[in-house]
């Protein structure tokens, strides 16, 4: 069992990642966590429900299913869950990503946007890494839900995307000793 020590008052550093489980960021998010070994979960519509039809094995990665198959309700449920949510994509005026962000506004809770391109370079996503890593710390984030763009059928680019934003990002964290990791001590 891991104690868990204040980084500094009335604060742990990152605990957990949550996601609503849909393909691309949402996934590629929270597979980078559980992939690392930091708990992860968060809310799924009912189904397990996504783009590309039911996932079930959002199950094992600590999520649970939602009491309605809609997206929305889930959305609302992981931002009120969170600290703060980072929504990562091409687009951040997709649907999902406007309704992630205007719920952040209304619950109050803080939204950082990290916006890419299609050709983004692993430069790019370590700078954004190290920034969203500082965004956490200034924040004192606990619980961060990541949500943004989801994949169509043929694309992976938000999932690759995502899955190494946070892969860099909690790694930034655990060198500072603001995430504690069980499975990389």
């Amino acid at each position: 069992m891991t104690t868990l020590k204040l980084v500094e008052p009335h604060y742990y550093g990152l605990l957990k990642v949550i996601s609503g489980g849909q393909t691309g960021a949402d996934r590629g998010g929270i597979d980078a966590a559980f992939e690392l070994g930091v708990p992860t979960g968060g809310h799924a519509p009912q189904g397990w429900r996504t783009s590309r039809g039911a996932a079930p094995e959002l199950a094992r990665i600590g999520l649970v299913q939602d009491i309605s198959a809609a997206y929305p309700p889930r959305t609302r449920l992981n931002v009120k869950n969170s600290d703060a949510t980072v929504i990562v994509g091409t687009r951040m005026q997709s649907p999902g990503s406007v309704l992630t962000h205007s719920l952040c506004l209304k619950l109050k809770k803080p939204c950082k946007q990290i916006a890419f391109t299609e050709n983004y370079t692993n430069e790019e996503i370590l700078a954004a890494a190290k920034e969203l890593a500082a965004w956490i710390r200034k924040k004192r984030v606990m619980v961060l839900n990541v949500a943004g763009n989801r994949d169509s059928y043929a694309s992976y680019l938000h999932h690759h995307m995502t899955f190494k934003l946070i892969q860099a990002t909690l790694l930034d964290l655990y060198a500072s000793g603001q995430l504690m990791v069980p499975e990389l001590q």
